[in-house]
């Protein structure tokens, strides 16, 4: 046997699409609130709603921030 026909396998094989699982249930709620929206109009306005999105990123950021700066 030579060492072209056996490859060695320490080294894990790289995928194309890597997914982070922190985004699994953001992603999750949001289609349930496109969902709900589609089918029974739960949703006051887009603008509002981007905006709701918009201040929660932020404020995650922030407490983000603070809380890990003083760790």
């Amino acid at each position: 046997m030579t060492a072209a026909a056996n490859p060695p396998l320490d080294k894990p094989a790289r995928r194309r699409f890597r997914f982070d699982n922190r985004y699994v249930a953001p992603l999750f709620i949001t289609c349930i609130l496109l969902a709900g929206h589609l089918s029974y109009g739960i949703l006051e306005s887009y603008k509002k709603t981007a905006l709701a999105i918009v201040a929660a990123l932020v404020t995650e950021l922030i407490l983000g921030r603070i809380f890990l700066a003083s760790g």
